[in-house]
C-alpha cells in the first residue's frame, strides 16, 4: 500500500552563537596547599576587569617534558558569574624561591563557557615545607562568546516519546544550544553532520568508536530545540554515552540505551499517547482517511471511523533494524515475514498483512484487517 502523507504519520515536528570578545586583564593568584602524592592547592584569585573568586588547583609532582608541573585549576567567580578553568605552568624554581610560570584558559562556564586565553608570563613565588604557599601575578587575554555548550535534555523514540532507542528508528534529541536558530529537514542521503552540528551515540563500556545518527532536522523555534535523527541499524544493543556538537562545542554524555526492537505508534497530536496514527483503506491507494470517530476533513485531510472488514494502516518507528535502508528513499521491508508481529485493537489480536518500512527510512507501516 502506498502512503498518501507523511507530515501526519511522521507527527514530528513540536541561538545563534554570540560573537566573541576580547578581555585583557591581569591574573593574581594566593594559594595555600598541602603536600601528599599530588598537592590540592586552594585560595583566591583576582582578575582585573572581570572580578574575583576562589581558586582551586592540582599540582602535579611529576614534571612535564619543559621541566615544569602543571596545575590545572578552577577560578569559580563571586556574583554568579561562573567559572574559569584552565592550567598553569609552574617552574620548579618558583616552589622554593620566585620564578616566572605561565597558564592557559581551556574553558568555563556561565559567561566563561568555552572561554580561551593565556597569561605567557606569570611572576610566580612560593615556598615548600610541610605545606606549600605560592603567589603568581601577571597579564594576559580572555576570550568569551564561543559557540554555547550544547545541553541534552532527553533522547526519546519520536513515536511515544519515551527512553530506550530501536536500532534503525527515528529518535530526538532534546536541549538547548543544540543547532542555530530556524528549521533546517534533510532528505535522503541524509547527512551525519550540518553546519557542524552531529549526535553521536559511543558505547559506555568504551573500546568502541562513536557512531554519529543520520539527520532528519535541526529544529529551534519558539523555545523549542531539538534534532531528529535515525539510528543506524548498525549501532549495537546496549548503553550508550550521546553527545551532540554543535560546531566546536560538545555536550556532556546523555546515557542512552538502545534495544532490537520498541514498536511505538505515532499520535495524532505528537504528544505519543492519544490517538495513534492509523489510515482506513478506503477505496484504492489514492484513497486513505485518518481513523477518527467522526467524519470531516482538516488541513485538506479527510477523516471517518474505521468499519468492520476495514483495512487499515498503523504507523510509527522501532521494529527492527534494517541497515539497507536507513539513509535511501524508499526503503521497503517486512518484518512480520521473520518476527511475530499482531495488531491489537480493542484487546482484539489481528495478523498483520505487512508490518516494516513505510517507504520512509525509519518509519515503519503495520497493515490489518478489522475482522
Amino acid at each position: 500500500m502506498k502512503r498518501t502523507f507523511s507530515i501526519l504519520a511522521l507527527a514530528l515536528l513540536v541561538c545563534a552563537a554570540a560573537s566573541a570578545a576580547v578581555i585583557s586583564t591581569t591574573l593574581t593568584v594566593n594559594a595555600t596547599g598541602s603536600i601528599g602524592a599530588s598537592i590540592a592547592a586552594t585560595g583566591t584569585a583576582t582578575l582585573t576587569t572581570i572580578g574575583s573568586g576562589t581558586f582551586a588547583a592540582t599540582l602535579s609532582l611529576t614534571p612535564d617534558a619543559s621541566g615544569n608541573y602543571s596545575a590545572p585549576f578552577t577560578i569559580t567567580l563571586t556574583g554568579g558569574a561562573g567559572t574559569i578553568t584552565g592550567t598553569l605552568k609552574i617552574p620548579p624554581a618558583v616552589l622554593t624561591g620566585s620564578g616566572t610560570g605561565s597558564a592557559t584558559i581551556t574553558g568555563g562556564t556561565g559567561t566563561y563557557a568555552n572561554a580561551t586565553g593565556s597569561f605567557p608570563s606569570l611572576a610566580g613565588t612560593g615556598s615548600f615545607g610541610t605545606s606549600i604557599t605560592l603567589t603568581f601575578t601577571g597579564a594576559g587575554t580572555i576570550t568569551t562568546g564561543g559557540p554555547p555548550v550544547p545541553s541534552i535534555s532527553a533522547v526519546q523514540d519520536a513515536a511515544s516519546n519515551t527512553p530506550n532507542i530501536a536500532q534503525g528508528s527515528i529518535f530526538i534529541v532534546k536541549g538547548s544550544n543544540l543547532s542555530a536558530s530556524g528549521y533546517t529537514p534533510f532528505g535522503p542521503p541524509r547527512p551525519t553532520v550540518s553546519s557542524g552540528v552531529k549526535v553521536t551515540f559511543t558505547p559506555v563500556s568504551g573500546g568502541g568508536a562513536g557512531t554519529d545518527a543520520y539527520l532528519v532536522y535541526l529544529y529551534n523555534q519558539s523555545g523549542v530545540n531539538q534534532i531528529a535523527c535515525i539510528l543506524p541499524s548498525t549501532v549495537a544493543v546496549g548503553s550508550y554515552n550521546v553527545t551532540a556538537t554543535n560546531g566546536t562545542a560538545v555536550s556532556a554524555p546523555f546515557v542512552a540505551q538502545v534495544v532490537a526492537n520498541k514498536i511505538g505508534l505515532f499520535t495524532q497530536d505528537s504528544s505519543g499517547t492519544g490517538l495513534a496514527s492509523v489510515q482506513n483503506y478506503i477505496v484504492s491507494s489514492a484513497a486513505y482517511d485518518l481513523n477518527r470517530l467522526t467524519t470531516g476533513s482538516v488541513s485538506g485531510i479527510t477523516y471517518s471511523p474505521a468499519k468492520p472488514g476495514q483495512v487499515m494502516v498503523a504507523y510509527g518507528t522501532g521494529l527492527g533494524a534494517f541497515a539497507a535502508g536507513d539513509n535511501t528513499a524508499s526503503p521497503a521491508f517486512d518484518f512480520s515475514k521473520t518476527l511475530t508481529i499482531q495488531a491489537v485493537v480493542g484487546g482484539v489480536n489481528i495478523p498483520v498483512a505487512y508490518a516494516g518500512r513505510a517507504g520512509y527510512a525509519g518509519e515503519d507501516q503495520i497493515n490489518f484487517t478489522l475482522p
